[in-house]
C-alpha cells in the first residue's frame, strides 16, 4: 500500500531442511528459491511496514487493473496486525497480547495470544477459526476468543 524499495533474488539455493526444523532431513538439498526483502536500517526503533502478496499477479497490466481499495488495513502495531478484504468479508488477525479488534459491526475480543480468521464477518452468522502459533493450547472461541456483533 506504499512505496518501498524491494530487493528480489530468485536462484538455486542449498541447504539442509533439518535447519529449519529439527525433525526433518539432514541431506544436502538444491532447490529454486524465491527470496524477497526491504531493508529496515540499522537498529530501526518502532518502525512499521506493511506490503501485500498478491496471488495471480503475472504483469504490470494485472496489477495496475488489482483493486488494491478491496484490502483494509485495520491493525499494524506491536500488539494487533489485522487486515480486512471488504469484498470477501474476510478478516485475519493476530494478536500477540490480549486485545481489541472492531470491524464494521464487529468487535474481536482476544483473552490470549492467538491468530484468528472470521468469515462471513459481517453477517449474523461468521465463522471464525482460531489457532494457537505455539501449538501448546487449545483455544476456545468464546472464551479465549469472543466476538460480539454491534
Amino acid at each position: 500500500p506504499e512505496n518501498v524499495t524491494l530487493n528480489l533474488k530468485n536462484k538455486i539455493q542449498s541447504g539442509r531442511w533439518s535447519h529449519v526444523n529439527f525433525n526433518q532431513s539432514n541431506d544436502l538439498v538444491n532447490l529454486p528459491v524465491f527470496n524477497m526483502w526491504m531493508e529496515h536500517g540499522v537498529k530501526p526503533t518502532d518502525g512499521k511496514y506493511a506490503y501485500m502478496v498478491l496471488p495471480g499477479i503475472d504483469s504490470p497490466d494485472s496489477l495496475s487493473t488489482y483493486e488494491v481499495n478491496m484490502i483494509q488495513i485495520l491493525s499494524n502495531t506491536a500488539q494487533i496486525q489485522a487486515v480486512a478484504h471488504n469484498n470477501l468479508d474476510i478478516v485475519q488477525a493476530i494478536f500477540y497480547a490480549p486485545g481489541e479488534l472492531n470491524y464494521g459491526n464487529v468487535t474481536l475480543k482476544a483473552e490470549t495470544p492467538c491468530v484468528v480468521m472470521i468469515k462471513k464477518a459481517n453477517t449474523s452468522e461468521p465463522e471464525i477459526l482460531v489457532s494457537d502459533p505455539t501449538q501448546k493450547k487449545e483455544l476456545i472461541v468464546g472464551t479465549d476468543i469472543k466476538l460480539t456483533l454491534n
